[in-house]
């Protein structure tokens, strides 16, 4: 697939050019499948700079004059030009999930002013499509983009592979695309989507939809300030069969979408590293989902995360993450209700994939059952928490998992020298021990370094 045209290229250059290219047609199937129907009907360069980086442009793209998209002014992005990032707020969006038969009087939003233009920067003024019926669907959008080639601003000539050779790729795997706009609809959290993708009589999933382990990607997605639950809620609806959750609750990293939960609370709240959590981070530096925030201060296009990301840092900085809210904990223990309420759910107790260890002496593999797996994200949270962490989310977290049929009188073998970090000898240091026997055995001095409310909690 890939010609070579890297001659007399730095390597190094090389593969960031291609990096930047692959990352503009990401986060231009993001935005296109985040905002269908309303708002720009195709995300070119020079729009997607002017909404995700304010005041920092990037050089535009004219699209092909047969698609008639809006034209914007170009101004390059110069080398080392992103010094400033403005951070987000600490205050989280409050959010409350009721229940459809729950009566409220709304309050009204108010009214648009008389032929007030859109705002690219100003969401509240953007208006749904003329005639959506007639545009092409997301799937298409995304093979048109990469046909077109108007999704990046990043000449052809200077890539080191045949872009026509992975246009025909696409063409050949019409299922493979159709998953993936599955995946960035997922990832966008727009259930109105997947809702049209299967409005057809008769339409199914395309079939190689669970390659891309789609509740573990709604897991790794949360907004718990906007759709909290809602495709978690869905995926489990209508997913049906082989791809269904119970076949595909593990992925080939061995973590369930409990896991998968679990990661989401470290990776939003605490200053733990992937390394720590899971043997199969061990080549990661960052989290997966780490550019979605789980209260909804960022997501993937936001001016905060989209100027990180463009000065070269690839990590959301501890300084701006904060506590186990409520509304962090309500979308944990929502989602939980979704995935173990229904009646063809997963075990809640099957062993977690997190913080497995092996055993020095034996060499026994050593694995967390999931409330083990809560016991240290506690642990995590009250030793590398955020300042003003109560301990109240997790707390939830554990009465949710109890009301869901988590068993804690389940033992499993484990080290706890190993999981401290403490383990140097060649005998074993295992035994079996249920949770709250996990819990006892966290250092007083440690527990004792803590503030008041993380001791209580």
């Amino acid at each position: 697939m890939f010609e070579n045209r890297s001659r007399g290229w730095s390597t190094d250059l090389g593969h960031r050019v291609i990096s930047n290219w692959l990352h503009d047609f990401w986060i231009h199937s993001f935005m296109t499948a985040k905002y269908w129907g309303r708002g720009p009907e195709y995300w070119i360069p020079s729009l997607i700079a002017a909404k995700i980086l304010g005041t920092i442009e990037i050089e535009a793209v004219t699209p092909p004059a047969t698609i008639g998209l809006p034209s914007a002014a170009e101004s390059p992005l110069p080398e080392g030009s992103v010094s400033v990032i403005d951070p987000p707020t600490q205050l989280c969006r409050w959010s409350i999930h009721y229940c459809e038969t729950i009566k409220y009087d709304p309050a009204p939003s108010p009214p648009r002013e008389p032929h007030q233009e859109q705002d690219i920067e100003d969401e509240s003024t953007w208006t749904p499509w003329a005639n959506p019926e007639n545009h092409p669907t997301p799937t298409d959008t995304m093979k048109m983009a990469l046909s077109k080639k108007f999704f990046s601003p990043i000449n052809e000539e200077r890539l080191a592979f045949s872009i026509s050779s992975i246009i025909n790729a696409v063409n050949r795997s019409k299922d493979q695309i159709k998953a993936d706009s599955w995946g960035f609809a997922i990832m966008a959290r727009n259930v109105e989507i997947l809702r049209d993708y299967l409005e057809p009589w008769g339409a199914r999933p395309p079939k190689t939809l669970q390659n891309l382990y789609p509740f573990h990607l709604a897991a790794a997605y949360l907004d718990g300030a906007n759709s909290c639950c809602l495709m978690l809620d869905f995926l489990m609806g209508h997913l049906e069969d082989e791809q269904s959750l119970v076949p595909n609750y593990r992925n080939d990293l061995g973590h369930t979408v409990l896991d998968s939960l679990m990661v989401n609370i470290l990776r939003s709240n605490t200053s733990v590293t992937p390394q720590l959590v899971s043997e199969h981070f061990r080549a990661q530096n960052r989290f997966p989902g780490e550019e979605v925030d789980i209260c909804g201060r960022w997501d993937a296009d936001s001016k905060c995360i989209r100027q990180l990301y463009a000065s070269g840092r690839s990590t959301v900085p501890f300084e701006w993450k904060h506590v186990f809210c409520h509304t962090s904990a309500q979308v944990i223990c929502h989602s939980i209700t979704a995935i173990f309420a229904p009646r063809w759910c997963p075990d809640i107790d099957a062993a977690s994939g997190l913080f497995s260890r092996r055993c020095r002496g034996c060499g026994a593999d050593l694995k967390l059952l999931p409330l083990h797996t809560l016991v240290l994200v506690a642990y995590y949270l009250a030793n590398n928490g955020t300042e003003g962490e109560t301990m109240f989310g997790i707390i939830a977290c554990l009465v949710c998992m109890l009301v869901h049929g988590a068993d804690p009188t389940r033992a499993t073998d484990l080290s706890i020298p190993a999981l401290l970090g403490e383990d140097v000898g060649e005998n074993c240091t295992h035994t079996s021990i249920v949770p709250s026997e996990l819990a006892s055995h966290v250092p007083e001095q440690i527990i004792d370094s803590w503030p008041s409310d993380r001791r209580l909690g």
